[in-house]
């Protein structure tokens, strides 16, 4: 007697969800578009607070770039017999490009070539055992110039 109740209730469930669905197929629907629609502005809303973020984080790591920069810059022109310093603001410089590159290359391939063309043979140079400090000087300031190019251009978006 169980299984027969069980299988008619099972029955008329089957049989009024698909009537349910066909005569307010509609009306489901529309609930539906009204919530997908929902759910579509909160997700703009989240991705547009997303992308306001990242030009700040970038334009943040991007100041931490153009710091030691200059800072191996004023190296090379106040001790430039101070080969250790000038390597580890080499590979401090190196660290800080490497957090942010790869964004910097997917949001503007472009600027990224440009700013590469200045920074590895700078990163290079700064390497080296005996590094060439009017090489450093001048490379710091084209990297300098470039790092704050494209700063300006991501702030101003």
């Amino acid at each position: 007697m169980k299984k027969l109740l069980f299988i008619f209730i099972m029955g008329i469930t089957v049989v009024l969800a698909a009537c349910g669905s066909d005569e307010s197929g509609t009306e489901e629907s529309g609930d539906q578009s009204s919530n997908g629609d929902t759910e579509q502005s909160q997700n703009e809303e989240q991705n547009k607070t997303e992308e306001d973020s990242v030009p700040a984080e970038l334009s943040k790591a991007l100041d931490d770039v153009i710091t030691v920069t200059k800072e191996l810059k004023s190296t090379a022109e106040e001790s430039p017999d101070d080969m250790e310093k000038v390597n580890k603001q080499g590979n401090m410089l190196e660290e800080n490009w490497d957090k942010i590159e790869k964004q910097v290359e997917e949001k503007d391939p472009g600027a990224y070539e440009n700013i590469e063309k200045s920074l590895y043979p700078l990163k290079d140079e700064a390497k080296k055992d005996k590094p060439d400090v009017e090489k450093i000087k001048n490379l710091s300031e084209e990297t300098i110039n470039k790092v704050e190019e494209y700063k300006n251009k991501i702030q101003s978006k």
